[in-house]
């Protein structure tokens, strides 16, 4: 066994990954349906069967091609949970949870009846997540994939959600009536021409490219979006790098207001908030927030 494990290393080692005994670990977890720690420092990893070194070779082989961990296993984690992914979704990214940190402290208590819409869905991992925080809360989401929507569909009923979600094949808010509290969106933000690394490759090319400047996802959003906000409604949108005043200059053109721009852990510019008034949000240096409502502020929701 000793032999197959530095056969392994050596071939993640070769092809430039790093990290690549933790790699290798995370892989044979995965394959023996154990934790990290039983595989590397339990019986998992001494005792592998035949099928089983199969099976670990040929996802050590994929990940040696730059394939991402959550393509190779099928599933990542997001937020407090883990969700199934594919080829025809992006997958979920740490930077993403930088909306469920905003939104929980925009929306108290937890028990609000929001509303959500999810443009964009691709695996309804910010959708779900936030059903799972919010527990009266329902929510449409809409992908333009009928395979990503499979996708999302198979998320919804692993954790029960299914009587509070439903899922429609779309092109952004075209179809959608009625109206939400709170709207959703990863779009595609990078430019056609940006070289990416190798792993990034493996994403759908609809979820990642938006035209020469990476910006035709937030026209096409917010070009519509109004028909779906009330006057206290708002919507949160990530951004790439060095694009925050842009996608606020499309976003005001459409008749909308900025609430804030949120950094993610990289103290990059990651969140955009925007609704249809000014300043329905007030945050403090310390990063608070508080939510302001016909000129007074308001200890508990908007809605």
């Amino acid at each position: 066994m000793k032999a197959f494990w530095e056969e392994c290393l050596d071939h993640l080692k070769d092809s430039g990954i790093e990290d690549a005994g933790r790699e290798f670990c995370l892989l044979g977890a995965a394959v023996c349906a154990c934790s990290y720690e039983e595989f590397r420092f339990g019986n998992a990893g001494e005792t592998l069967t035949a099928l089983q070194k199969e099976k670990l070779w040929t996802f050590v082989q994929r990940r040696a091609q730059h394939e991402p961990f959550a393509k190779i296993v099928g599933k990542a984690s997001f937020w407090k949970s883990y969700f199934f992914t594919g080829p025809q979704t992006l997958d979920p990214r740490p930077e993403s949870e930088l909306f469920l940190e905003v939104l929980l402290k925009i929306f108290r208590p937890k028990d609000l009846p929001l509303s959500f819409l999810d443009l964009g869905t691709g695996t309804g991992c910010l959708l779900l997540s936030s059903l799972m925080e919010y527990p009266f809360a329902r929510g449409l989401g809409v992908d333009r994939s009928s395979k990503a929507l499979e996708i999302a569909q198979k998320n919804a009923h692993f954790w029960g959600l299914t009587e509070r979600c439903s899922f429609e094949q779309g092109n952004w808010n075209e179809s959608v009536n009625g109206l939400f509290d709170v709207i959703l969106s990863n779009p595609p933000y990078i430019r056609d021409n940006e070289t990416l690394p190798p792993d990034v490759l493996f994403d759908p090319p609809e979820a990642l490219f938006a035209g020469p400047d990476g910006l035709n996802a937030y026209r096409e959003i917010f070009a519509k979006i109004l028909k779906n906000m009330h006057q206290q409604s708002l919507i949160f949108v990530e951004i790439g790098f060095q694009q925050s005043l842009a996608v606020q200059e499309i976003a005001m053109r459409s008749g909308l207001f900025g609430q804030g721009v949120f950094d993610d852990f990289q103290n990059i510019p990651r969140l955009v908030v925007f609704g249809r008034e000014p300043d329905l949000l007030r945050i403090s240096p310390s990063g608070e927030i508080k939510k302001l409502f016909e000129g007074r502020e308001q200890e508990d929701s908007l809605f």
